[in-house]
């Protein structure tokens, strides 16, 4: 028997790492998550004589990531630009990368670690975006 469920997670229970890695640049990125979307199970593996396992996985998680930088170096410029970064009044530059574990960013594949041990009060409470490794984790 699997249940579907699609939850929440506040922006304050998010993090977005290494950004800047992912990116090659030498500007600093500053970045901010926006509430998560994680579409999850619960699984019961049931036979006759009981429950023998319930487990949680996790199939999908959606965000977007808001970024800016002040650009240090004008090569940064036409990379940032290419990915949709616009100056600002201020002349610093900024976007919005969407996060999507089922769509491809700059040509390489999103991995879930999602296979959630245990979740507080039966919800994920906490999502890693990891842009360097493209690993998004579930807790």
């Amino acid at each position: 028997m699997n249940v579907q469920f699609k939850t929440t997670v506040k922006s304050n229970e998010c993090e977005v790492n290494n950004l800047k890695e992912a990116l090659n640049v030498e500007s600093e990125i500053n970045a901010s998550i926006c509430d998560c979307e994680v579409e999850w199970a619960l699984e019961v593996d049931a036979r006759d004589w009981g429950v023998k396992e319930i487990s949680c996985s996790v199939s999908r998680v959606t965000t977007e990531i808001e970024w800016n930088s002040v650009l240090d170096d004008d090569s940064d410029k036409l990379k940032l630009t290419e990915i949709g970064g616009k100056f600002n009044r201020h002349g610093d530059i900024e976007g919005t990368i969407t996060v999507d574990s089922d769509k491809e960013w700059n040509g390489k594949k999103w991995t879930i670690d999602g296979n959630i041990d245990h979740v507080d009060n039966g919800l994920p409470v906490s999502v890693d975006v990891d842009f360097e490794d493209m690993i998004i984790t579930v807790l």
